[in-house]
């Protein structure tokens, strides 16, 4: 879980440099044993500081 997590943080940190919120979707179809509720809280902090 911890090594989803700290992927889905880089991942998010990439997201947010580039712009791509598509990403967000690859996360959740990709990593489907990750904490969707804590991912979701992420992806909502990345795009919120837009």
């Amino acid at each position: 879980m911890s090594g989803d997590y700290h992927l889905i943080s880089q991942t998010l940190q990439y997201a947010k440099g580039q712009r791509i919120p598509w990403l967000a979707v690859w996360i959740t179809e990709h990593l489907p044993n990750a904490d969707m509720e804590a991912t979701w809280h992420e992806i909502a902090k990345v795009y919120q500081q837009r």
